[in-house]
């Protein structure tokens, strides 16, 4: 939705443009016309298929209280500045942006400065101006940075307007994501734009150093990017120990089906492995395989129930003392592990 805000946005804006013959600007209007037409066609026919526009459980999340929204925009801050030591990554193309300024005598090489400084209020908790001030200050910093980095690199109309284009989204995303549900993967999008802009400012400013300078820097970088992941314990589904979650939870599967316990009550009481277990789809059975009788919640008639710490799970101590089962398989994956219990 915010690309193609920002791609309409743009196509209109540019059909009234007179320095591009009309032809040209039609075509770029119309390929984002049409493109928006097919996704209405789609809402219709997901109206007129489910009774919904939108998936309900999604509309849930969407909230325009101020304390929600700011929290879900300090989030998506952290991620794509802040986490798996990416405030280095940041910090060197700083002290670049401070050099530059010093040597070339020019205070619009702080402009990276001035961002850095306003994202760093953001996140943290206490602010030296109220937090609508500074939402607004950063939208002013960012949009100045996309008028000013094209000014700075090149003179190429399609480099300053993708750059424009580029920003413009990273804001609109940043902002619509905040009113709505919103994950460390969904930011990894504004992360990719975040890290073309800057590596593009970066070359600027030690492009013109001495060779060697430059070679230390990617070593530099290379070794934050590295020691990002190695200091990387967490387990959700954009940290490295996401691959043990998928171990513990594909062992979980097998264990159910070398034992062909198709027919049997089960109880995971965590949502990835009732999706595993309950829809083919997801990845880990076989089309001929189908789990019958997968529950969400414990019953009575439940004879197996699933446990992991992937998650956080309310449900573990209480149903280990409520259910008079035993352990009948576990798995772990360094921190990560998994338990089947057997219901007598």
């Amino acid at each position: 939705m915010s690309l193609g805000l920002v791609l309409g946005v743009d196509a209109t804006i540019g059909l009234f443009r007179k320095d591009q013959a009309l032809a040209r600007r039609v075509r770029r209007f119309c390929s984002v016309l049409f493109a928006g037409i097919g996704i209405a066609i789609f809402f219709l026919v997901q109206r007129a298929l489910n009774g919904w526009f939108f998936f309900p459980i999604h509309v849930g999340f969407i909230s325009a209280s101020w304390p929600s929204f700011w929290g879900r925009f300090k989030g998506c801050l952290e991620v794509v500045f802040c986490y798996n030591l990416r405030y280095l990554l940041y910090s060197v193309v700083l002290f670049f942006s401070i050099l530059a300024a010093i040597i070339t005598r020019h205070v619009k090489y702080m402009l990276p400065v001035v961002i850095g400084l306003v994202v760093f209020n953001c996140v943290e908790t206490k602010l030296f101006l109220p937090e609508p001030i500074m939402l607004v200050l950063l939208i002013c910093a960012m949009l100045l940075f996309a008028w000013q980095l094209p000014q700075w690199v090149s003179s190429n109309k399609a480099t300053s307007r993708f750059i424009h284009l580029a920003v413009c989204f990273f804001i609109s995303y940043m902002l619509f994501s905040s009113f709505n549900f919103i994950t460390a993967r969904y930011a990894i999008t504004l992360l990719i734009i975040a890290i073309i802009l800057t590596s593009v400012c970066l070359d600027h400013f030690i492009a013109r150093l001495h060779p060697v300078v430059f070679l230390l820097t990617i070593v530099l970088l290379v070794g934050i990017g590295q020691q990002g992941i190695n200091t990387n314990k967490g387990f959700a589904d954009t940290d490295m120990g996401a691959f043990d979650g998928m171990e513990v939870q594909q062992d979980l599967i097998k264990y159910f089906r070398t034992n062909k316990l198709y027919n049997h009550y089960i109880t995971p009481t965590n949502f990835p492995v009732y999706d595993h277990l309950a829809d083919p789809n997801s990845g880990y059975l076989r089309d001929n395989e189908h789990f019958t009788h997968i529950l969400r919640y414990p019953e009575d008639s439940t004879k197996y129930v699933v446990f992991d710490n992937i998650e956080p799970n309310k449900l573990y101590d209480s149903l280990k003392g409520t259910y008079k089962g035993k352990i009948i398989y576990r798995t772990e994956h360094n921190s990560l592990w998994g338990e089947v219990y057997k219901i007598k």
